[in-house]
């Protein structure tokens, strides 16, 4: 029997220097999905691949959803903004018009929050709360991520993981300088990977910091490889058993870079005893070298989380008490109401 044949693959649209998050295909265009300068992008090119033209959004959010309906010949497309967690719209496959269909409602107050894109959205969720009490919320857009492709992830990775730490930095003097804050009411946050981003920038510019949430971190990079999976993030930060990349982790490794004698940011630690992903003792250790500093005045806490993991396995329950716990504290330290 003869073997079918088939017609060779051809490219239709090159590879670019962004990642390629997504595409549909309606009756008359193939839609692409991607990011420029951080916010989701959708450009329609014809079934052969020649570009048409880049589909402005109805409003600045993020693409979080994209689904064909090839009846209507509809595309369905989820934005997530600022002050909405899912707003849904139709995009007709033909004519490339947009039609508002749906938007949550949550029960947070959203209406009084306003938005400026310097460059990353995403739904405030409960930080509204923050917000609410006149707080101003930033969201950092770091080399070493794919907002720009992949140049833009090596460019914080292994050798060029300062860059990471010298961007988040810039980042806190630009809303210093631009007087949106100042170091004495200027808090910050992140886990895991973000987890080590906070132990970086506090530990090499406790200056510009006043309060830090710092959740299921990698802080001894020395070790990292030695515990659960991380030995799968040797290709990300290197091989601390190679003498090249030890020296070079070590510059960066927030536990080695305690520098005795000084006082640190005031910082809340969380870690979940059942983390499959990073091992508790890295905040574990982290918060005993830091609490045993000579110098430390700032506050320095530590909750272990006995029923999950790296923030999963929790109930609704336990996700209110847990984020109740870190708003009380960033609140206290930096004397909001």
């Amino acid at each position: 029997m003869k073997e079918p044949e088939y017609e060779k693959a051809k490219v239709l649209i090159p590879e670019k220097e962004t990642v390629l998050e997504g595409y549909t295909l309606t009756t008359d265009y193939l839609i692409t999905q991607d990011k420029k300068d951080a916010l989701s992008r959708l450009t329609a090119y014809d079934l052969n691949g020649k570009f048409i033209k880049e589909i402005e959004l109805p409003e600045t959010g993020n693409v979080s959803g994209m689904s064909y309906h090839k009846e209507s010949n509809t595309v369905f497309v989820s934005l997530s903004t600022f002050t909405a967690p899912g707003v849904l719209y139709k995009l007709d496959g033909k004519t490339l018009k947009w039609t508002f269909f749906y938007q949550d409602k949550p029960p947070i107050d959203t209406k009084n929050i306003e938005a400026k894109q310097v460059f990353s959205p995403g739904y405030v969720g409960t930080t509204a709360s923050f917000i609410n009490r006149g707080g101003v919320y930033a969201v950092a857009c770091l080399r070493g991520g794919d907002e720009y492709g992949e140049n833009w992830h090596k460019d914080g990775m292994l050798f060029n993981k300062q860059h990471t730490f010298d961007d988040f930095i810039s980042a806190a003097e630009y809303l210093i300088n631009e007087k949106y804050t100042n170091p004495s009411k200027l808090g910050i946050r992140g886990g895991s990977n973000g987890g080590l981003l906070m132990g970086a920038v506090m530990t090499q510019r406790p200056d510009l910091f006043k309060a830090v949430i710092c959740s299921v971190p990698l802080l001894d990079m020395l070790r990292y490889h030695k515990f659960l999976i991380a030995r799968y993030w040797i290709p990300e930060y290197g091989d601390p058993d190679k003498k090249e990349d030890f020296l070079n982790i070590l510059k960066y490794s927030p536990y080695q870079n305690i520098r005795e004698g000084f006082n640190y940011p005031a910082t809340y630690f969380k870690a979940g005893e059942n983390d499959t992903r990073v091992d508790p003792l890295h905040a574990k250790k982290f918060v005993a070298a830091m609490q045993n500093n000579p110098g430390q005045t700032n506050p320095i806490l530590l909750y272990v989380d006995f029923d999950s993991g790296h923030g999963s396995g929790q109930s609704i329950e336990q996700q209110i008490e847990n984020m109740s716990r870190e708003w009380i504290f960033l609140f206290g330290e930096l004397g909001m109401k």
